[in-house]
């Protein structure tokens, strides 16, 4: 596309949450999905799968003038799946019972939203707080690899947008 060219796009957010720490503002995209969409990087880099990306621009370039005297930066960008889920029990021993308790952690794993998160603590601990290694509702694995702390499936906030 040439420099002169305007694309207008429409589109409605689904839901963003923010959070603030120390002054700054981190702000988190939601796209509710009825399909089997998932978030792919590759489609992002390839111009193919922009929807959450735009979606966080509009967003904080909307909270960056309402806010002048805060940073705003991108807290994660997700596709959250609304479709009941459906547990498989192919990997459950016959004949074994399982708690309803397991069955919930079951049922929050397959409703895990999809997408990046910005790698910073504040960011991730600002959408869920307790967790040690592995989240059971962000898309954040935290990592050791040569005594420093590794944050898997997410970006830096320049790489993020």
């Amino acid at each position: 596309m040439a420099n002169d060219v305007t694309v207008d796009i429409k589109g409605r957010v689904d839901r963003t949450d923010t959070y603030t720490d120390e002054g700054r503002l981190f702000v988190k995209v939601l796209d509710y999905k009825s399909g089997n969409t998932v978030f792919d990087l590759v489609k992002l880099y390839y111009g193919t799968q922009l929807q959450l990306a735009v979606y966080m621009d509009a967003v904080m370039e909307q909270k960056k003038e309402v806010l002048k005297q805060v940073s705003v930066e991108p807290g994660g960008m997700l596709y959250y799946h609304i479709d009941d889920p459906v547990i498989d029990l192919k990997d459950v021993t016959p004949g074994t019972e399982l708690s309803e308790e397991e069955i919930n952690q079951m049922i929050l794993k397959k409703l895990k939203p999809d997408g990046l998160i910005n790698s910073d603590e504040k960011a991730y601990r600002g959408m869920d707080r307790d967790f040690e290694k592995s989240s059971d509702v962000i898309p954040v694995t935290l990592k050791r690899i040569r005594h420093r702390l590794q944050v898997q499936r997410w970006q830096t906030p320049k790489n993020l947008m």
